[in-house]
This record gives structure tokens, sequence and C-alpha cells, in this order.
């Protein structure tokens, strides 16, 4: 799994998204054969976002060598198959869940949110039984 954070007052308009994501990041990181079980099985999910289904990103992955779902075969109203939402939906309870029996007068702060996702995030580091069923759910 991979996380992209974007820089601050950057907008993911179709040109960031290709350069400093897909092209600088993404692409890289999936054919690393040290990220992945198979480089060669990897499957590019996203979710139909302009900047994703925009006609030249879908050429540049098919360039790249990645397999992805192409915005024809990803209909509008289709299940969400990306296992990555329903881990942050998963990442979120976790992190809200402590926050809610915070005690304090910095229990709302930026810092007390960050320690918590980083214990929620080394908790949950490695719950293979936690991403196998996210896997298969998606499937």
């Amino acid at each position: 799994m991979m996380w992209v954070i974007k820089e601050e007052g950057q907008s993911w308009n179709g040109e960031y998204s290709r350069e400093e994501i897909l092209t600088a990041k993404v692409i890289p990181f999936l054919k690393d054969p040290n990220n992945t079980l198979d480089a060669t099985e990897v499957c590019f999910l996203h979710d139909k976002a302009p900047c994703f289904k925009a006609n030249v990103t879908q050429d540049l992955l098919r360039r790249s060598g990645i397999d992805f779902f192409g915005s024809s075969e990803w209909p509008g109203a289709s299940p969400d198959l990306n296992a990555a939402e329903h881990f942050g939906a998963i990442l979120k309870d976790a992190v809200e869940s402590l926050m809610i029996v915070e005690r304090g007068p910095d229990r709302y702060s930026r810092v007390t949110l960050l320690a918590h996702l980083e214990q929620v995030l080394r908790d949950m580091e490695w719950d293979t039984d936690l991403f196998t069923t996210l896997i298969v759910f998606v499937l």
C-alpha cells in the first residue's frame, strides 16, 4: 500500500497527477519488485476522479505497462472495489475511538491526532487478517 500526500495548496489537476503522482511516485513504486508480490500482476485502482479518467492519463498508464481499470471498465454506480478506501474508513474509526476517550487541554490538537494515527497504524501494520479480508471483500 502506498500513501501519496499532496503538497499544501496543490491542486490535483491532470498534469500534477500524471507528473508528480503517477510518473514520479506510483508507477516506479508499482514496478519495483521489492514493493509487490509480483510486479507483473499489479493492477492500479483509481476512484474515477477526473484526473485519473482523463484520456491522457489512461494513455500514460497503458504506455507504462501498468494494468488498470479503464474508464469504460469501471461503471459509474459500481460497488467500491478500492480496498484502500475501506482501510481508510477502518483507520478513521480506530483513531476516532482513541480521540473520544482522550482527556486534557490538548486532546483535539494536531499532535494528539498524529500520535493516535501513528499508534493505530503501528497496531495494524502486521494485521494480515485485516488485509486479507479487505482484499477478498473487494474481489
